[in-house]
Formats: C-alpha cells, sequence, structure tokens
C-alpha cells in the first residue's frame, strides 16, 4: 500500500511538474506519460532510445525544469551537443542551471567564433562563484584567438591561490600558443607538476612544438623526465603548434579529474565532454572522457574513445594502459593481457605498460609469468636507481603474497641499497621485519623513519601504530592508530588494528565502534572475524592478522597505483 501511495504522489507531483500554463489535464497526463517512458528506456540501458524521448517531451514541455534537466543529463552522456545546449537554455530561463553552466555557453560561443558571447558567458562565469577562478583563464584565450596579447595579471595569480593552482601548466600553454618558445622553455624549467597526470600531458603536447622550433634536445630531455622514451622523434607532419583549443580542454580535464577525486561522476563528466566538444580531435580530452564515462558505467562508449588514439601519438601509452584497466575491471583479462602484449611488442622500452603486463598477469594469479616481468624491468629497462627500487619492492612483494619471505627481503634489502629514503620501502621492510619479530630494532627504525618522511600517511601510522601494538605498547599505539583512522576512515585494517588496540586497552565501547566502522567496508572472511569481535570481544582466534602487506601499494581502484606512479 506504501508503494502505491508513493507512486501515486510521485505521478500527481509530475502532473504538476510538466502542466504548462493553460493546459488541460491530457496534456500533463501525456507529458507524464513521455516522461516516465524516457525513465524507463533509461534503466532498461536504452540511452538511445531515451534520449529521444526526452527531446520530445522538452519539445512538448519546453519550460519545464524537469525535463531539461533529465535531458541535459542523458545528453551529455551520449555526446548530444545541440541537445544539450538546448536542455540548459531551458534552464538558464528557469533561473535553475547550475554553476557551471556558463562554461557549455563559452564553449558554443567559441566554436561559433562569436567573442562577444565568449566574454558574456565568462562574465555570467564570474557571478556564480563555483567556478569562477577559471574565467581569467577563458579570457586569456579569448584575446589569444583574436590575435591580441594575451595573459593572466600576476596580481590575480598571487590573491588567487585556486587560479595559480590551475594556471601553472596554462601559463606554458599560452606561451606555446604565442610562439614565445624562450618562455615556455622557461616555464617548463621552473614547471614543479611534472608528477601528475596533467604535467605529463603538457610535456606531450609541449614536445612537438619545441621540436617543430629546433629544440628537439630539449623536447627529449622533458619527455625522459616524466617517463617518455628519451630518443623520441617527431612524426612528419607534427608542427603545426599548439591550438587554444588543446589548451582549454587541458583545463577542463583537470577540473574533471578533481571531480572524479571527489566521487562527483556526473559533473566529472560534464567537464570532460566540455573538452572534448571543443577539441574534438584531442588525444587527451579523449582520454579523460574516456575515464569519466567508465565512471557512470558507460564503459562501451570509452573503449573506441581510446581505441581511436594512434600508436605516434604521445597519449597512446596512456591509453593503451587505460583500455586495458577497463577490460581487467570488467572480467576480461585475457583481452587486457593481449593488449597490453600488443603494445610492449611495439613499445618495449615502456616501462608503464611492462608494469602494467607483470600487474594483469599478478592479477590473474600468474606468478611466474609476472615475476618474468619484474625481472625484465630490474635487469634489461633503462631506468633510475629510484624507478628500479620500485621494481623490486613490487618483485618483493609478489613473493610476499606467495609466503617467500626469505625471496622477498632479498629483493627489499637491495632496493634500500638503490633508494634508502623510500617511505614506502621503509615501511613495507620495517614492518615485515616487526611482524615477524625478526630484527625488531631495526624494524622499529625504519618504520619511524618513514613516518618522518610521511607523517601524514595513515598506512605508514597505522604501520608504526600496529608495531608498538605488536610490542605491547598499547599507550604509543592508540594516539598512531587514531590518527592514521583520521586519514583514512573507511580503511578496514586501520579501523580494526584501532579497536582491537581500544579493547587491549580497556576501552571496549571505543574497540567495537572501530570494529563497526571496520565492519561496513569489510569482505568475506574479513566480515566473520569482526562479526566475531562484535559478539564476543578480542580473543586470540579472531584478533587480527599479523600479514601487514604491502597495503601503500595496493590501495584505490587500480593495483599498486602508488608504486607504479612513483616508478614513472
Amino acid at each position: 500500500m506504501d508503494l502505491i501511495i508513493r507512486t501515486c504522489k510521485t505521478w500527481v507531483l509530475a502532473l504538476a511538474l510538466f502542466a504548462p500554463a493553460g493546459a488541460g489535464a491530457s496534456d500533463s497526463k501525456s507529458n507524464v506519460d513521455l516522461y516516465w517512458q524516457a525513465v524507463r528506456l533509461e534503466l532498461s540501458e536504452r540511452p538511445v532510445e531515451a534520449l529521444k524521448g526526452y527531446r520530445k517531451l522538452l519539445a512538448t514541455a519546453p519550460d519545464s525544469s524537469v525535463a531539461a534537466r533529465q535531458t541535459l543529463s542523458l545528453a551529455v552522456q551520449e555526446g548530444d551537443y545541440a541537445t544539450a545546449l538546448q536542455a540548459l537554455r531551458t534552464l538558464q530561463l528557469k533561473e535553475t542551471a547550475e554553476s557551471h553552466s556558463p562554461l557549455l555557453f563559452f564553449v558554443d560561443a567559441w566554436r561559433r567564433k562569436n567573442w562577444t558571447d565568449a566574454d558574456n558567458a565568462i562574465d555570467d562565469l564570474k557571478q556564480r562563484k563555483d567556478f569562477a577562478f577559471v574565467a581569467p583563464i577563458l579570457a586569456a584565450w579569448v584575446e589569444r584567438a583574436q590575435g591580441k596579447p594575451s595573459s593572466i595579471d600576476p596580481a590575480l595569480l598571487r590573491e588567487q591561490p585556486l587560479l595559480g593552482f590551475y594556471a601553472d601548466d596554462q601559463l606554458v600553454y599560452l606561451a606555446l600558443a604565442s610562439g614565445d618558445i624562450e618562455l615556455a622553455k622557461k616555464r617548463l624549467n621552473a614547471f614543479s607538476g611534472f608528477g601528475s597526470d596533467y604535467g605529463r600531458q603538457l610535456a606531450y603536447e609541449a614536445a612537438p612544438v619545441l621540436a617543430a622550433k629546433g629544440d628537439l634536445p630539449f623536447a627529449q630531455q622533458m619527455l625522459t623526465h616524466v617517463g617518455g622514451a628519451s630518443n623520441w622523434q617527431p612524426a612528419p607532419k607534427s608542427g603545426k603548434g599548439l591550438s587554444p583549443e588543446t589548451a582549454i580542454a587541458a583545463l577542463f580535464g583537470r577540473l574533471s579529474a578533481q571531480l572524479r577525486s571527489q566521487d562527483a561522476e556526473n559533473d566529472a563528466l560534464y567537464f570532460a565532454r566540455l573538452g572534448q566538444w571543443i577539441a574534438p580531435e584531442d588525444a587527451a580530452a579523449r582520454i579523460t572522457l574516456a575515464r569519466a564515462l567508465d565512471d557512470v558505467g558507460a564503459s562501451a562508449k570509452a573503449q573506441p574513445l581510446l581505441a581511436s588514439i594512434p600508436a605516434d601519438s604521445l597519449h597512446w601509452r596512456a591509453a593503451v594502459l587505460q583500455q586495458a584497466r577497463m577490460l581487467s575491471a570488467a572480467g576480461d583479462p585475457a583481452n587486457a593481457l593481449r593488449l597490453t602484449n600488443d603494445a610492449v611488442a611495439k613499445a618495449p622500452d615502456s616501462i608503464e605498460l611492462r608494469l602494467q603486463l607483470a600487474q594483469l598477469h599478478e592479477e590473474q594469479s600468474d606468478f611466474a609469468a609476472a615475476e618474468a616481468s619484474y625481472r625484465t624491468l630490474n635487469e634489461t629497462i633503462k631506468a633510475s636507481p629510484r624507478q628500479k627500487a620500485v621494481f623490486k619492492m613490487l618483485l618483493a612483494q609478489l613473493f610476499d603474497r606467495q609466503d617467500k619471505w626469505a625471496e622477498a627481503k632479498v629483493e627489499l634489502e637491495a632496493a634500500m641499497v638503490l633508494d634508502p629514503q623510500n617511505p614506502q620501502l621503509l615501511n613495507f621492510l620495517g614492518y615485515s621485519l616487526l611482524e615477524r619479530r625478526q630484527e625488531i630494532k631495526r624494524g622499529f627504525e625504519l618504520v619511524s623513519r618513514a613516518h618522518t618522511l610521511v607523517p601524514d600517511s595513515p598506512e605508514i601510522a597505522d604501520s608504526l601504530g600496529w608495531g608498538y601494538f605488536l610490542a605491547n605498547d598499547v599507550e604509543n599505539a592508540i594516539p598512531l592508530l587514531e590518527s592514521a583512522v583520521q586519514g583514512s576512515l573507511n580503511d578496514v585494517t586501520i579501523n580494526e588494528h584501532l579497536g582491537d588496540a581500544y579493547w587491549h586497552a580497556g576501552r571496549k565501547i571505543d574497540a567495537r565502534y572501530a570494529w563497526r566502522a571496520a565492519a561496513l567496508q569489510a569482505e568475506d572472511k574479513v566480515v566473520e572475524r569482526l562479526e566475531s569481535k562484535l559478539a564476543i570481544g578480542l580473543t586470540a582466534s579472531n584478533a587480527a592478522p599479523d600479514a601487514h602487506r604491502f597495503r601503500d601499494c595496493l590501495r584505490q581502484d587500480q593495483p599498486r597505483a602508488a608504486c607504479s606512479k612513483a616508478a614513472g
């Protein structure tokens, strides 16, 4: 009965929302029927038909915010530019558009080369606060497109930290687009973000421009710095210069990536689509869009985008890596391996591709193949000592998974010689010694050094705290474990460790609170262990296992993301 009442209430509300002024009940009912038909098609994963239904609804109820919002959302997912623009205009007229809505109007003005409309969209953006910080960047590109001197006021960069953060690569793009290669090189030398995705993208976009201007060595050096091939040569027809559209798409891509990290998938898709709409041929924009589409469950649309990036593009490796990850996550490891193997054959010196290959083998529990891949990275690939240390650490983790501690320790000790200040390495080796009660003094020293180097790391704080716990020093363990939980609220292992420490300290209510928090995210046997603790408390049979493993490199969605990034 409750379901029937709720359904009736929803129908009545929809009837009111879709009733235009002066319309009869039959017209309203027809609009409601169209709405629910489109919703059913969308829920049935028939987006193309659903979008047709929403378009028809928008035509019969042109002033409906409900129709416009649903139409806009699906049009962005499907890449229907004209329909998205139409829906957004309806929302703007109803004054219910989101704060980022002027950006689509900016893209539309740019595509039409109507700079007055572009300026108007920027002015509108300034009034809406949330994304006003990008207005000076967009204004600079409008000036550049008109052949005017373009810059971003240094005073604004000092006064607005968020603008400064998003302008660091844009200032390089502006110099490249204006042809001021010396200024671009000066800014590239001072650029500190090459370890990020947007930094690597900047290097990939800048390299062909620099090479075309006669500075191939600088381009090669820069690509080596971001993990590219030191012997890279530009394609025969690459020297067109950098387009403003590429730079603006890069800005939208950074915003999309930031929103993805905040689990705002729909907004992330909106910004990714803006990048593709303003620069449809841009490889980086396609990769950004593919990631955003995959996040909202539209991986079938993402795969062709990635596959369309040619092998002579500097972005090709990133596209292959993303495509293989998506295939693996979708339960198709065979094709993920095939794709990666083919890519390794084309680029045998690529560290990223070989790491991907090793990790795919490991995910399939093909430990022999994974070991062979890691040994190839260690023994035949040209890499820095820091990178070699990461490869050895990953090989040690592989041995650790197989309970081959002696072999793992050999690799860890060798890695320590190569990179003695690597916090993940210090943490891995130090904790491994502690949990096995081997070289306890050294183990504490190593984990303590890791914590000193990265005091904000929840995982390392947990390692040190759990080490104290294993030594029966609950007084020192609890503050570290509490700080670890604050840094990683949903981590199952850290919450369980804290609960165990609380119980030993006699804080049984706090212990059960921590175990309950761990149980919310736990799976399989861990759930059973936590349920036992919640029922009867901590016993010898349900204590958290000592095996800490190499969690620093097994976090988030991509296996060993931290270590792979360090190697790149």
